[in-house]
């Protein structure tokens, strides 16, 4: 439910954008967008270590970053045909593409914590290595 909220959010947000036509409009739109993503994006993250164990876990990683540069292609093309006509229509069909994700991700996503989890219920928690990885990766990239 979190995923197909922050696309729809993401959607919406890209919809104000567009209409958007002062600087401070523009910014604030902008700024939502950006807040609109950062709800979905953790949640689908989750979502896999939540649905898969080992290898799997890994190889369903693995199709999420191919899914994600496919989509950044995709996204290319269709930045080059619809920038001629106007950057407003990347916005709305970018709006668009997020507002379909959002009911597909309604349509096929666990709509309940419990379907997520599985049977056990137990929640999926990172290896302590994984965190003190992630920290010294956070600390050497602020500098």
């Amino acid at each position: 439910m979190v995923v197909a909220t922050g696309l729809g959010a993401t959607g919406v947000c890209l919809l104000a954008l567009s209409a958007a036509r002062t600087p401070e409009q523009i910014l604030v739109t902008v700024a939502l967008v950006g807040l609109a993503f950062e709800i979905y994006e953790p949640a689908s993250q989750e979502l896999v270590a939540q649905v898969a164990e080992g290898e799997q876990r890994g190889r369903l990683y693995a199709m999420l970053g191919a899914a994600l540069v496919a989509a950044g292609a995709i996204a290319g093309v269709m930045a080059s045909v619809l920038l001629p006509i106007g950057v407003r229509w990347l916005m709305v069909v970018d709006a668009a593409t997020c507002l379909t994700a959002s009911v597909v991700a309604l349509a096929f996503l666990p709509r309940s914590r419990r379907e997520a989890f599985g049977r056990d219920g137990r929640r999926w928690r990172p290896p302590a290595r994984l965190i003190r990885l992630t920290a010294a990766s956070t600390a050497f990239a602020v500098g």
